[in-house]
């Protein structure tokens, strides 16, 4: 009722705007006085803007746009009045139509400027604000600069903007200039004794982030970063929502471009199934495939706690979305068999496994029953009710393995390969290295010893790994797998590989810290299996490109599946023996390129206890 009223008092105050409006371009053009035209005129315009739905603009919140419409409904409204009063002639026709304009739109943005003033009166900031840069000058700049002028408690005056975009150098966009190029970052800050720089580029990659600071590193001042296009996408935050840089930032790279009319042709209404769905990989392709709007999402995990959040997550976030959540274990056959019996599932992911590398050299036998055979239940299960797509979530350490888990999972590669030799289910596997964020990633490992103050442990100066972040692993993983084809293993481009220790100072001195003062990094040796550097290829393997840029397709030897089965048989007898030894030989018939140094072997059975 309120709002009506509202709408009315200003109809209304455009009424009388109009009233004096036409009265005065009576006045200017000396054209016959009117009446008629001079209650109808204004009354035409109002009639017109109230069908233009401009009456529930709040004015407080005008914009450009509201103003465009604004005076596109003042210049159809002449049209209309210009053919009904064609006797007062062209001149008074545009001279009335320049003064409505001026009186209408000039009205709402003198109103839009005392509001703007009038809370900045009210709420004054006491504190002193830091002079800031915006690095961006594209959309996301500009939606932060506006929240900055809109609340003064976020205690920031800008400056500036800074963009590579050489043909906004020397403008200004909303009265605030463009001082140069990120190049010319140094001197800006500088220059103009800048005191806080915020990032507002979310599409950037992580290196232009990594330049931007070192530069702030070395000035001493605070960065701040608008959220990557993934957080964005995800739902997560907003794009005006301004944070600390995290880690993510640094290593962000290029958005990634999926295919998503091909994604949902295989997703949209049907049964897929997800196993591992409460760990870090499986939950957040779980979330990805909610997009989708398939028929039913199962979630299939041995967590039952990480079953029920994700449960909660799904009511809260996607309530439309049909699911249920499985507690089950993938190494009882019986159990799996029964489940796709019942749900007889379109699409599976198969993300559950054992993946810990040290903890796995400990229990090899654990690796064996979850990695292998666990994959080898889910896959037959799959093949047996007839399931479109078979996708298993590989890594890149089962490359030239040097440990047990790595050769587990190149076991479940080739038990892939092999049914996809003679099953109407097409079966893919696709290979990735470290997860941002993920179970087992050190990132949260170091933020920890950062919290505690140090020692962040690294295990060799040289060690390099390769990094992607959660929803990009994720998204490629949906590309790769459902453009698939029969018994291919696709490798996941994963960029430049990361040295450690960098990221370990880098996460030190995000957290504020000075490397070498507040907090030491301590080199401990390589763990049982690890190795320095993850290889994207066997010795053997060649590659090829796919239709993405981001995929690419591993050619691999073929697999002889009764020799495969045999070697099977036999390494499920020897895990169940426990003979540590015993059970790396198996895996090393299979994976004939799996590297073990027996010698080692009986020290990691003694360190077990110490674990």
């Amino acid at each position: 009722m309120e709002a009506r009223r509202k709408i009315w008092l200003l109809v209304l105050i455009d009424y009388a705007f109009g009233l004096v409006s036409t009265y005065l371009t009576f006045l200017a053009t000396k054209a016959p006085f009117s009446t008629p035209a001079l209650f109808l005129i204004p009354l035409v315009v109002v009639v017109v803007a109230y069908l233009f739905r401009l009456y529930r603009v709040i004015y407080r919140h005008l914009d450009f746009i509201d103003i465009w419409k604004m005076a596109w409904a003042v210049l159809l409204s002449h049209v209309i009045t210009y053919v009904v009063f064609k006797n007062l002639g062209i001149r008074f026709a545009f001279t009335s139509l320049a003064v409505f304009l001026c009186a209408l739109c000039g009205s709402r943005v003198a109103f839009k400027i005392w509001t703007s003033k009038r809370i900045k009166d009210k709420h004054p900031s006491h504190q002193q604000k830091l002079r800031t840069v915006i690095i961006g000058a594209g959309q996301a700049g500009i939606l932060v600069s506006a929240e900055i002028e809109k609340h003064t408690d976020l205690r920031a005056d800008v400056i500036g903007f800074v963009d590579d975009d050489l043909t906004k150098l020397g403008r200004t966009i909303h009265n605030i200039p463009v001082l140069g190029t990120i190049d010319d970052l140094e001197r800006i800050i500088g220059q103009y004794r800048i005191e806080q720089v915020i990032f507002a580029i979310p599409s950037s990659s992580g290196a232009l982030v990594r330049k931007v600071n070192s530069v702030v590193k070395k000035y001493k001042v605070k960065f701040k970063i608008l959220p990557g296009v993934f957080e964005i996408l995800d739902g997560s935050v907003q794009v005006s929502t301004v944070r600390d840089v995290s880690i993510d930032d640094l290593l962000r790279r290029e958005p990634i471009k999926i295919d998503i009319d091909t994604i949902s042709s295989d997703l949209t209404g049907k049964v897929v199934l997800v196993t591992g769905a409460a760990g870090s990989i499986g939950s957040e392709l779980v979330r990805q495939i909610c997009k989708f709007k398939p028929k039913e999402i199962v979630l299939l995990d041995i967590n039952e706690n990480g079953l029920h959040d994700m449960h909660l997550e799904l009511k809260n976030k996607h309530p439309e979305q049909a699911h249920r959540c499985v507690v089950a274990n993938i190494r009882e056959q019986k159990r799996i068999d029964e489940l796709f019996e019942e749900i007889r599932p379109s699409i599976v992911f198969h993300a559950a496994a054992h993946k810990h590398v040290p903890m796995m050299e400990y229990n090899p036998g654990e690796a064996i029953k979850n990695n292998v055979f666990g994959t080898l239940n889910v896959a037959l299960a799959a093949s047996k009710y007839n399931a479109k797509r078979f996708v298993l979530i590989s890594t890149d350490k089962a490359v030239n393995p040097t440990n047990v888990m790595g050769a587990t999972k190149r076991t479940a590669e080739k038990i892939i390969q092999s049914l996809g030799q003679k099953s109407s289910t097409i079966f893919t596997a696709v290979r990735f290295g470290n997860v941002l964020g993920s179970n087992g990633s050190v990132v949260p490992i170091f933020k920890q010893q950062i919290a505690s103050g140090g020692p962040v442990t690294v295990t060799h100066p040289d060690i390099k790994r390769y990094f992607m972040t959660i929803p990009e692993a994720c998204q490629l993983v949906l590309q790769a797998g459902i453009n698939a084809e029969q018994g291919e293993v696709y490798i996941l481009d994963m960029g430049e590989p990361v040295k450690i220790v960098d990221l370990a100072k880098a996460m030190i001195e995000l957290s504020g810290y000075t490397v070498g003062e507040d907090i030491e990094i301590k080199f401990v040796g390589l763990r049982p299996g690890e190795k320095l550097f993850e290889e994207l290829f066997a010795d053997t393997e060649s590659s090829s490109p796919t239709s993405h840029n981001k995929v690419m397709r591993a050619h691999l030897g073929k697999v002889d599946g009764d020799t495969l089965l045999r070697q099977l048989e036999e390494l499920e007898e020897v895990a169940k023996s426990g003979d540590h030894v015993a059970m790396r030989q198996a895996l090393q018939k299979i994976v004939p390129n799996y590297s073990v140094d027996y010698d080692k072997v009986l020290e990691e059975i003694a360190a077990t206890r110490n674990y």
